[in-house]
């Protein structure tokens, strides 16, 4: 159950993360709008932002798979008598 546990636990951060930046990308969006015209033009930092954002989330997605991979080759290895 406990392995349950931390891959659920994942999936949440997952799921907050994607959100949390959703909404830094929608804001961003119509924050550009009200932008004065003389405003130092900020997209490409944003993009990069952005990039920064699908990074981590992929480093999330890797974290989760390791662990899986972990629990079934380590973990049954060694607790196999285990239940």
């Amino acid at each position: 159950r406990e392995h349950l546990t931390i891959l659920n636990t994942i999936d949440t951060l997952y799921k907050l993360c994607d959100k949390h930046w959703k909404t830094e990308n929608e804001l961003f969006r119509k924050g550009k709008k009200m932008m004065p015209y003389d405003h130092f033009n900020v997209s490409s930092q944003i993009k990069t932002h952005e990039g920064e954002h699908q990074k981590l989330l992929q480093s999330i997605s890797t974290m989760k798979k390791n662990l899986i991979t972990h629990i079934n080759t380590k973990d049954k290895e060694h607790f196999h008598w285990s239940k």
